[in-house]
């Protein structure tokens, strides 16, 4: 019973965190040599993004399996895989976009039980300059 009670508070705990959300604003580079670099850089998203979609695929297939077979055997269903996407796409974007002479702002918004946070935790910009002047 006691299990069941710290379950319970763990659940309201963790359900009344607040939840953020990171966006985006991008400042393009200037010359045409740096906007190419920056096509590059989006090519090399897009086909990140489709990796990792597909390895995301591919676990949750893994998993779904995994769990019809435990069950199908009569066992108790453990979970020994987890799925989780990553942001190592949008990280490397970042990075390469920033090389390639263009900047941004992250922006990281609480989207969901703010109620409780100061004003200024609800909204929290981050500049990122250019790295270089291309």
């Amino acid at each position: 019973m006691k299990k069941l009670y710290f379950f319970l508070a763990l659940s309201f705990i963790y359900t009344c965190q607040p939840t953020f959300q990171t966006r985006y604003e991008y400042i393009p580079p200037i010359t045409d040599s740096a906007k190419m670099c920056v096509l590059q850089c989006e090519n090399t998203k897009l086909q990140c993004d489709q990796l990792e979609d597909l390895k995301y695929q591919n676990c949750t297939r893994d998993v779904k399996a995994e769990v019809a077979a435990q069950k199908n055997a009569g066992q108790q269903v453990t979970f020994t895989k987890s799925c989780i996407k990553t942001n190592v796409c949008i990280e490397n974007y970042n990075r390469c976009f920033l090389n390639c002479g263009g900047g941004y702002n992250e922006i990281k918004e609480c989207v969901q039980n703010c109620d409780e946070l100061p004003i200024e935790q609800k909204l929290q910009k981050t500049e990122n300059k250019p790295q270089s002047n291309k």
